[in-house]
């Protein structure tokens, strides 16, 4: 594992402390970095101790010699991203604690609005901070329509090639998500019936009981659903599904099938939600429009997916906490007086329980000719126990070793943004309200009802 300076943009944010921070201090616990130096960055002035005393909160079992270690090789600094000389004031501050550490590389993580990139961005090559063998890091969401995402992308490739660019999505660093690109190519009996002769259509599934919970309402209400989640996780997990096999799964040869496979992906249907009392969470306008519910039908138009739809659904305050991609199989021939009641199905669950379960139709013990669902279940977390590492560990580690392909690239973020544009273009009504706990808006049975949708797997 290689060793760096990890210079953290966006320190005293919400983002920083939930997740960053501990992610690194787990990498440090698991001895996965020795040789580092932490660098807090923000632009209001704090004690280092504050940010890491807050950084602890989300943990559950600290070991104090690995915080220690952390907590030593730590400083914060307060910097206007406004001022390019302040960004060399911190090159040479950061080029102190380096010296005589044997440390050579810097990981630069971006956790700050993006309306902050280009000027983080064109500082830290200005001022010589981020070197040719530096990796820079940047957190979602990656703009906010085609053309912010295309402004982004032109002012970080004047400063950085595309190998030193990280865009994170952390859903990508999770393990069951990590598994889908292994299950299709590594196991001889899914590949050949991965094509629209034998799928009858793939749903993906993103859903949450929790609201705003008193945080993130001002930057939700600003995106919605479709911008939030659809335009990175959920279009991410689709083209994971669908991609043709790459030369191998690793890097570029795994972007540049994803990127295919978004090319060919349009809107062709979908309807809006927004949960009862969302407008009067902290942070959202009164009047606010956006969706915190949305239901698609996306379609691949290559030879492959030809007519399978691809149904996509997210919101918040909804019934049940899930994340799932849903391969549902054509049904077989029947051959009984009493037909399988269910197709085959195999569930890719990567929330709440982590599983993969494969549906198969068996003999009814002691009925003749009846037959019924059974499930064949892949638990992860009984065969791998649940120590698995931290999404943003994952991902951390992968920024370390120079290994991309988690991470995505500047086609595939313009194109991701192509499909949700042309959503929000087309479900432009205002979005239906529907109930607390409830499963959507009312528009979601009329839009079952139009595409023959069973979203239960």
């Amino acid at each position: 594992m290689r060793d760096a300076t990890f210079i953290v943009f966006g320190a005293t944010g919400d983002l920083a402390k939930r997740k960053i921070i501990p992610a690194l201090y787990e990498l440090v616990a698991d001895k996965q970095i020795d040789q580092f130096r932490l660098v807090l960055v923000g632009r209001r002035q704090v004690a280092v101790e504050e940010v890491l005393r807050e950084s602890a909160l989300g943990l559950s079992d600290v070991n104090p010699d690995a915080w220690l270690r952390l907590a030593q090789r730590a400083t914060y600094h307060q910097v206007d991203i406004a001022d390019r000389h302040a960004f060399e004031d911190l090159r040479r501050e950061i080029e102190r604690l380096e010296l005589g550490s044997g440390i050579h590389d810097r990981v630069f993580y971006l956790a700050m609005p993006p309306s902050a990139f280009e000027q983080v961005t064109a500082n830290l090559h200005w001022s010589g901070l981020a070197r040719n063998q530096d990796r820079l890091v940047y957190e979602k969401p990656f703009g906010s329509d085609l053309a912010s995402a295309r402004k982004l992308n032109a002012c970080i490739a004047k400063a950085f090639p595309e190998r030193q660019v990280y865009r994170i999505d952390h859903y990508l660093g999770k393990e069951l998500v990590a598994n889908i690109a292994m299950l299709r190519f590594t196991n001889r009996i899914l590949e050949p019936l991965w094509c629209r002769e034998h799928i009858a259509q793939v749903d993906l599934v993103l859903s949450e009981r929790l609201g705003m919970e008193g945080r993130r309402g001002e930057f939700y209400d600003a995106n919605g659903a479709l911008r939030d989640v659809v335009q990175n996780h959920l279009l991410q997990l689709l083209a994971l599904v669908a991609m043709e096999q790459p030369k191998t799964l690793t890097g570029d040869d795994v972007r540049e099938q994803k990127a295919k496979v978004l090319s060919k992906t349009v809107f062709v249907d979908g309807v809006r939600g927004q949960y009862e009392g969302y407008t009067q969470e902290l942070g959202v306008a009164k009047d606010s429009t956006t969706e915190t519910f949305a239901a698609l039908r996306l379609e691949v138009r290559n030879a492959r997916w030809k007519g399978v739809p691809f149904f996509v659904k997210t919101g918040k305050m909804l019934a049940r906490k899930e994340a799932a991609v849903i391969v549902k199989f054509k049904r077989t021939p029947c051959l009984l007086a009493a037909c399988p009641e269910k197709p085959n199905e195999l569930v890719i669950r990567i929330q709440p329980e982590p599983r993969v379960s494969l549906v198969l139709n068996a003999k009814t013990p002691g009925r003749e000719g009846m037959v019924q669902p059974v499930e064949l279940v892949f638990d992860h977390e009984y065969v791998f126990g649940s120590n698995t590492p931290d999404a943003y560990e994952a991902l951390i580690v992968d920024a370390l070793r120079g290994e991309q392909g988690l991470f995505v690239r500047a086609d595939e973020v313009e194109l991701a943004w192509k499909v949700v544009d042309a959503a929000r273009a087309k479900l432009s009504d205002p979005p239906g309200i529907y109930a607390r706990g409830s499963e959507g808006p009312a528009g979601l049975l009329a839009f079952e009802k139009r595409h023959q949708v069973r979203w239960d797997p």
